[in-house]
């Protein structure tokens, strides 16, 4: 499994890595990204009704589910059900300042989400991690696992209820009583911490100081990877070799322009498709697209891009299932269906 680099505090994906890079690239790229916005073509971007009802579902979660349901909040955010326990993924439900609004309200209210047992943050980017999310679920006193070195973060909010990891370490939790274990069975959940390459920070000061990375859910016989943010690595060959028959992948398709800019720390979408390939998993739903304006992409480009390579490409996605679904979709999993019988490719929405 990779190794990340720490240099005199500062995180890095590997020796070559450094801070500046990163930074040039963060600057040119939003700098960018503002600059387009006053050309004509994207000048003001307005969604019809139409649009909005084909992309925003109303459904309002379940409170509990044993097998698996998972829910697309938007960008990084999703509602993981699984055996009577809820877990929520990079919780961001707003904007993140500087003008990047949501182009779609989040599929999910805050006040409309069920009791939250977990919280999974991949990194603590603003459109991955929001402090008024992060409040507001103080209500539910959620066990928060994140990325070595934002620990702090959530004590200076009185959350103590917080567990740092490093890449490869792991936590199992009995899901009646929380107590920690070396075992798994159905009774458990175990939460693994993972390499992603990407990197950190809420503000320029802060670039880096603390770590990054993708998440393996296991329970049971079932496997849901969350793959954070990540640009094309070595790590996922890695990562499907080392966790065999992953049942569900949630996987980030932007953005793909400029792609100069974004690919040294963003997956454009058939870098997705290959990384969903080395996995070895058996379904995919896409994330972080459509939900703000980053980059160049008009909304859902990201969205055709993938339904073309998954047109192209039947022979390398036999018995694997696309799952394009709305903000706010519950997509219900009857996994021993997938791995006894098989089923055909599924797709929940098609593009025009």
């Amino acid at each position: 499994m990779n190794k990340f680099h720490l240099k005199k505090g500062v995180y890095l994906n590997h020796s070559k890595d450094s801070r500046k890079k990163h930074f040039k690239s963060v600057l040119k790229s939003f700098w960018a990204t503002f600059l387009s916005r006053f050309t004509k073509k994207n000048r003001q971007i307005k969604f019809s009704e139409e649009i909005k009802s084909k992309w925003i579902s109303k459904v309002k979660p379940v409170q509990k589910s044993i097998k698996p349901i998972i829910t697309w909040v938007g960008q990084a955010t999703f509602l993981i059900q699984i055996n009577d326990i809820n877990i929520l993924t990079d919780p961001v439900f707003g904007g993140v300042g500087f003008g990047f609004h949501r182009n779609f309200d989040a599929g999910i209210s805050l006040r409309d989400l069920p009791k939250i047992d977990y919280v999974l943050i991949s990194h603590n980017h603003q459109d991955h991690l929001e402090d008024a999310a992060v409040s507001f679920l103080k209500k539910f006193d959620p066990i928060y696992l994140v990325p070595k070195g934002n620990k702090r973060w959530f004590q200076k909010r009185e959350i103590e209820k917080t567990i740092e990891f490093i890449w490869g370490q792991n936590k199992t939790f009995f899901l009646n009583n929380y107590c920690c274990s070396n075992s798994s069975n159905s009774d458990e959940i175990k939460f693994n911490f993972l390499p992603a390459c990407h990197w950190s920070g809420r503000g320029v000061i802060s670039m880096n100081k603390s770590l990054w990375g993708s998440w393996m859910i296991e329970s049971g016989d079932t496997k849901i990877y969350f793959a954070g943010d990540s640009a094309y690595d070595e790590h996922y060959k890695k990562i499907g070799e080392q966790f065999k028959c992953i049942d569900i992948a949630l996987m980030p398709i932007g953005p793909n322009e400029p792609e100069e800019l974004v690919i040294h720390s963003h997956l454009n979408t058939e870098q997705s498709c290959a990384a969903f390939l080395e996995l070895n998993a058996k379904n995919f739903i896409p994330m972080h697209w459509g939900t703000f304006r980053l980059g160049f992409d008009n909304f859902d480009a990201p969205i055709k891009r993938l339904t073309k390579w998954w047109d192209d490409n039947k022979g390398l996605v036999e018995n694997k299932n696309l799952h394009v679904v709305k903000f706010g979709q519950p997509v219900s999993f009857d996994l021993d269906l997938f791995k006894l019988k098989g089923v055909e490719n599924e797709r929940f929405i098609s593009v025009d």
